[in-house]
């Protein structure tokens, strides 16, 4: 799972835009996404809004993977394809101690990647257990 900060929502239309995931760090848990691993994006504070396939692995970005928005400087990536964009965002309740019906936790939901269990991504993807459906933002 992909978690974009509430900070850069518009990141989330750069990925869809050039089709990378880019960044100028190195993310937690980025090193481990590789090619064919399915990511769902959670935009902080709208929700899970959408499903990509990774096409590759983390690797050194060059200047001609993002000369479009180069004002960002990306320095490392990989490149995804997007599966879905869920027309309502999917919305869970993370108060507390972490939703209980997808088992993820607050501290998950931090900027970088992080994995779920084939049970969990089900029950995001159908939507299982939200609180509430929201306009799509974008």
């Amino acid at each position: 799972m992909a978690v974009i900060s509430k900070d850069h929502l518009e990141n989330f239309e750069v990925c869809k835009r050039l089709g990378l995931w880019g960044m100028v760090k190195q993310f937690p848990g980025s090193k481990e996404v590789g090619g064919g691993d399915r990511i769902l994006f959670y935009l902080s504070g709208v929700g899970f809004k959408a499903e990509a396939e990774a096409l590759e692995s983390m690797r050194a970005l060059t200047g001609n993977d993002w000369k479009q928005y180069d004002f960002r400087n990306f320095k490392w990536g990989f490149r995804i394809e997007f599966i879905t964009e869920f027309i309502r965002s999917r919305q869970y309740d993370f108060s507390g101690n972490g939703n209980i019906v997808i088992d993820i936790k607050p501290v998950n939901l931090k900027m970088g990647f992080f994995s779920i269990r084939e049970e969990q991504y089900n029950k995001i993807v159908l939507g299982i257990g939200q609180i509430k459906y929201s306009a799509s933002l974008f």
